[in-house]
């Protein structure tokens, strides 16, 4: 069942994306998210958490950002063991319904280049491998 998130899903949210290399940690600059990371997403008005549950356990996660013309999703997650099932394309048919009903012309998504589960669930979806933009980031000490 897809819905949106809840205050009181914060700690199995937390889990969700922690347990992931390709979401957070282990990764270069990337840090594991922490309980206040969770909260703040789930309740601020620019960003919606839309996670996919089975049997009351939360098995998918969605975290988008709300923009004026378009919608960025910072990350979709699946556990291990429920991957292949198509929660992945769920949750993007999901945003993209959302992204239609408000009239955003666009949805962007960034995916870590190793990752090549969620860059072939992407292509697969429609979305488009930009040619133009190059991502940096620089991790503050």
């Amino acid at each position: 069942m897809l819905r949106d998130a809840r205050k009181k899903d914060a700690q199995e949210i937390l889990e969700l994306f922690n347990s992931d290399p390709n979401i957070a940690g282990n990764n270069e600059n990337r840090e594991e998210y922490d309980i206040e990371d969770i909260k703040d997403y789930i309740k601020k008005d620019v960003s919606k958490m839309i996670v996919y549950e089975e049997d009351k356990i939360i098995v998918a996660a969605l975290l988008a950002q709300f923009w004026k013309n378009y919608i960025y999703i910072n990350s979709l997650i699946v556990k291990k063991q429920h991957q292949g099932q198509g929660l992945g394309q769920k949750l993007l048919a999901h945003i993209e319904q959302l992204a239609k009903q408000e009239q955003k012309c666009q949805i962007e998504i960034e995916v870590i280049i190793t990752n090549k589960r969620m860059q072939k669930l992407v292509e697969k979806t429609g979305y488009k491998k930009q040619k133009l933009i190059a991502f940096y980031s620089k991790k503050l000490k």
